[in-house]
């Protein structure tokens, strides 16, 4: 697990999947949802598809493909670069097993960075050769409703 932090907020991101985990204020607040048996996820990656595909195959230079809904970044191990307290980049590539479902050279990294009250997250994708790279990318961020224990779900 990799924890940053400055002196209003502190994220808590794990490798597989480059997934932010925990989001807490200094007041205690916990802004992301804490996983359960019915959603043992807190904030996946998806991958390089966002959503699914009809049989969960698609064809690509005459060859048919089979990605899992949301694709394959969520169950990786991404290498973590911690730069600072308040800033840290997750990164994966290509390998053997991703071509088998996806034909593409890549690399994928998401840079995490607190600044004041704020965290971001930032999606950065290349591709490693000149074939164009098609995919989709996206966040599935689950926050904790109601956040309180005096509030809601309404609120």
């Amino acid at each position: 697990m990799i924890t940053l932090k400055n002196e209003l907020l502190a994220a808590a991101i794990h490798p597989t999947g480059a997934e932010l985990q925990s989001l807490k204020h200094a007041n205690g607040i916990e802004y992301m949802w804490q996983a359960e048996a019915a959603w043992p996820k807190h904030s996946p990656v998806l991958f390089p598809i966002d959503g699914n595909k009809k049989n969960n195959s698609y064809f690509h230079g005459g060859n048919e493909y089979f990605l899992p809904r949301h694709g394959f970044a969520r169950e990786m191990g991404f290498e973590a670069k911690k730069l600072s307290e308040s800033e840290a980049i997750f990164t994966i590539s290509d390998t053997a097993e991703t071509l088998k479902k996806y034909p593409f050279h890549f690399q994928l990294s998401l840079r995490y960075t607190l600044n004041g009250n704020q965290l971001s997250c930032a999606y950065e994708i290349s591709h490693t050769n000149d074939e164009p790279l098609l995919f989709s990318v996206g966040g599935h961020p689950a926050f904790a409703v109601p956040l309180t224990s005096e509030s809601g779900y309404e609120d």
